[in-house]
């Protein structure tokens, strides 16, 4: 791998100054982008239509190719079809020409739109102009000096911003391979980028095809939590601990009600899946599911939906009115039901402090009831509903409501207990496992309200949440990196997401693959290599290399400005008393500080005023740079062959010096890490 990406730095190199030539992907992103000049040109063409005595026979050729490329628009997989495809962008430059001479020959008067006859170059096509100057060459002959260079730095700075995506999502990929529950999590996204690995391809965009597999694995997150814990057998004794049991809680809850079932039967059936040992939880959920079955009117399952399950509030009070003590007998026979789970606390007591212990519970059964008969009510409202959306509104409300049910028995359950006991277990449910429960409920929410970043926050909250295990022997799998990769490319999968074009999932990937801040990896890297500019402000002295061949020029002048020196970067990290510094020996490639200079004046200018060749921006070098501690500046030192291009202006152009020098110089730059190919041996901050 180390090979491979040395290797693409030289490809970077390679193509400084190399043309660049066609494929599949770049030839459909030109006929994308050219998409409305294709109609233009189509509709003036329909009108002109041009006799064959207008045109001559290469013009014929051009026209009749270009109704290939508007029939290749209209139908790609047209079997019929007869067009070199490497002529897409010829052919593009051609017909506004031949357009122009058409509607000349028919109106003389008429300005042909290139500016007249002495016009310059613009929109990529040069007037006649008479007289042996390259300028005067027409376009269809070849391309100019100054279109190679511009075409060369496009694809350069495309394929820098590819290599990077690739890249990025070649990261992702090792980091779904290297954790096998990350990769339980993402399942589908982990597919799409094996499948390309395997097919030893790339994926130069999100494409539609991303975007899918991002949305199932977000969609699914709460699911494919849920789902690895419970199947896997490295998490066997996570399942006991009742950190999962409060995430999983709500997440069936919800399910559940989705699926039809009945209030009365949910609780029920999660006590039996999940609920079989004697912590606390377990005991709380067995006290609301022993309340649940033994305020109803009848044992039997097999109710009706429009059956009422529970008794009323009424008959609860008549109970208590009734002779016979009923409150008594019920809460006796609750406790007999109960003595060796829910109330074995409370066996070795004296009678009358069970009774008293016992009444508070009672003190809390009308709320209860009310409670369970707003929850029939909802499930009827749930089950005549014929909108889903509806249905799944109304399925998340009482979801939410049961859980509060839930969450109300904790603290009924705490009051039966002693003071002490009370504290430490309200303190436990309150810090711990009730922002797990709820985290849970609202990621699932998330999902049926397409809110991808809660989802992802909640996930991440849950995730957290059952970090905080103590004594489990697999816990490494939710430690802080796991975590940190968790939420890093879990939020660069909901950027993508809620893009609403092409152009902002574009920038979202450019985003992540050269984050804005990774120069601190240089900082807390024990070692790192990267493809680096340092771009900022420096002073120095300048020498000629030949200075025998010069009469009449100092050997040495001090000169200052703006540099921008590219090249490789062999990054020193966690120095400094903080361990936050860092020292680079940075091998420079080329300077392109007098076009930055220029840029940094002129943003919205259209291109270059002049052309720039390579040549005058070659400025290799050798260069020490100290990177500050928590800024992206760094001093530099160091000495390189000065670039020819000294400065860029609209009025005079280019600014060469013809001449090779010497520049040794320190400067105050901007550390930019344009692509990071190695780091290790993170360096543990000091405090």
């Amino acid at each position: 791998m180390k090979t491979k990406r040395l290797f693409f730095l030289s490809l970077i190199l390679f193509f400084l100054g190399k043309t660049v030539c066609q494929n599949a992907f770049h030839d459909a992103r030109l006929i994308v982008e050219k998409a409305d000049k294709i109609r233009e040109y189509k509709k003036k063409l329909d009108e002109l239509k041009p006799t064959p005595s207008e045109l001559d026979s290469a013009e014929k050729v051009i026209i009749a190719e270009f109704g290939q490329l508007v029939k290749f628009t209209a139908n790609p997989f047209d079997t019929t079809l007869e067009f070199d495809e490497s002529r897409i962008q010829d052919i593009l430059n051609e017909i506004p020409e031949i357009i122009d001479k058409i509607e000349v020959l028919r109106d003389p008067k008429k300005d042909r739109g290139l500016g007249g006859p002495l016009a310059s170059v613009e929109m990529g096509r040069i007037s006649n102009v008479s007289g042996t100057s390259l300028s005067g060459i027409p376009s269809t002959s070849f391309l100019s000096a100054t279109q190679i260079i511009d075409g060369a730095a496009l694809f350069i700075k495309r394929r820098i911003k590819e290599e990077l995506s690739v890249a990025f999502l070649e990261r992702f990929r090792k980091r779904l391979d290297e954790n096998d529950f990350m990769k339980h999590l993402m399942p589908s996204t982990h597919r799409l980028l094996q499948s390309i690995a395997d097919m030893d391809n790339s994926l130069p965009s999100i494409n539609n095809i991303a975007i899918n597999a991002f949305q199932s694995d977000l969609e699914m997150m709460p699911e494919n939590i849920e789902n690895t814990l419970l199947f896997d057998n490295q998490f066997a004794e996570i399942r006991k601990d009742p950190s999962f049991k409060y995430f999983a809680l709500p997440i069936n809850t919800i399910k559940h009600l989705k699926l039809g079932s009945h209030p009365a039967w949910i609780l029920q059936d999660i006590s039996e899946k999940y609920f079989t040992d004697s912590t606390e939880f377990d005991r709380i959920v067995q006290m609301v599911v022993a309340l649940n079955d033994n305020l109803r009117n009848t044992t039997s399952y097999n109710l009706s939906p429009d059956e009422n399950v529970w008794i009323s509030n009424q008959q609860w009070i008549d109970l208590k009115k009734g002779k016979g003590e009923g409150e008594k007998l019920f809460l006796g026979l609750l406790f007999q039901k109960n003595k060796n789970t829910i109330f074995s606390f409370l066996k070795d007591r004296p009678e009358p402090e069970i009774k008293k212990t016992l009444s508070l519970l009672s003190d809390n059964v009308s709320d209860y009831l009310s409670n369970l008969k707003n929850f029939e009510k909802m499930y009827a409202d749930i089950k005549i509903s014929r909108n889903r959306g509806e249905k799944d509104s109304l399925s998340l409300e009482l979801g939410w409501d049961i859980l509060q049910l839930v969450d109300k028995s904790h603290f009924i359950y705490y009051s039966l207990l002693e003071t002490g006991e009370q504290i430490k277990s309200k303190t436990l449910y309150w810090n711990t496992y009730k922002p797990i429960a709820e985290a849970t409920f609202k990621a699932v929410s998330s999902v049926q309200r397409k809110n991808y970043g809660g989802l992802m926050l909640n996930s991440y909250q849950i995730l957290r949440g059952l970090s905080q295990i103590k004594n489990w022997e697999n816990g490494k799998v939710f430690g802080n990196t796991y975590l940190q990769s968790f939420f890093y490319y879990g939020n660069f999968m909901t950027d993508v997401m809620t893009a609403t074009n092409g152009e902002e999932v574009s920038n979202i990937l450019n985003q992540y693959a050269a984050p804005v801040g990774s120069y601190s990896i240089k900082r807390r890297s024990q070692f790192s290599l990267s493809l680096n500019a340092y771009a900022g402000l420096f002073m120095g002295w300048e020498t000629p290399r030949k200075p025998e061949l010069l009469r009449g020029v100092s050997k040495t002048s001090f000169v200052n400005g703006v540099m921008a020196p590219i090249g490789l970067s062999f990054n020193f990290g966690g120095l400094g008393e903080k361990r936050n510094q860092s020292l680079s020996a940075f091998v420079s490639v080329i300077d392109i500080g007098a076009v930055l200079s220029y840029r940094w004046a002129n943003d919205e200018a259209q291109g270059l005023p002049q052309s720039v060749e390579w040549a005058q921006v070659l400025a290799p070098g050798f260069h020490l740079m100290y990177g500050l501690p928590k800024l992206p500046l760094a001093l530099n030192m160091g000495f390189q062959v000065a670039p020819k291009l000294r400065k860029v202006t609209l009025d005079n152009g280019n600014q060469v010096k013809n001449t090779d020098f010497w520049r040794f110089n320190i400067g105050m730059t901007t550390d930019i890490t344009i692509f990071n190919f190695y780091s290790t041996g993170r360096v543990k901050r000091e405090k």
